[in-house]
């Protein structure tokens, strides 16, 4: 299984997750709460998940839930220069829920340094787990 998401400072958006094979096992569910302890662990303030869809609501419980959109604007601005957490050295030093198959070395993140002219703002992330 595996998660695509934009990380700037101490925010998070995740675009997409994937899992290689689709059977009853629920791992797009399994990596969803594996990802967001991981998040909860660094300290990550939003894990943006976008529009709101049914299936969404069961997380809820966990402290999900819908802003408006001023006050989402407002926390962005207010987290995106924050220190960003080095999620890939907590998921190789095995601070993950779900530890990383023995005999494979740890993945590294396709990272792309966004840049305005003032230094780098953000990075791309692509975390397989």
């Amino acid at each position: 299984a595996g998660t695509f998401g934009l990380q700037i400072g101490k925010y998070f958006m995740d675009f997409s997750m994937m899992t290689l094979v689709r059977d009853h096992r629920a791992c797009g569910a399994i990596l969803t709460k594996t990802v967001g302890d991981l998040l909860a662990r660094a300290g990550m303030e939003i894990w943006w998940w976008g529009w709101k869809l049914e299936y969404m609501q069961e997380y809820d419980r966990y402290g999900g839930g819908s802003i408006p959109r001023t006050k989402y604007y407002d926390q962005v601005q207010r987290l995106k220069d924050a220190p960003a957490p080095d999620l890939h050295a907590l998921v190789c030093e095995g601070s993950a829920l779900i530890e990383s198959v023995p005999s494979a070395s740890c993945v590294r993140p396709v990272i792309v340094t966004l840049q305005d002219g003032s230094g780098p703002r953000g990075e791309m992330l692509a975390e397989m787990m």
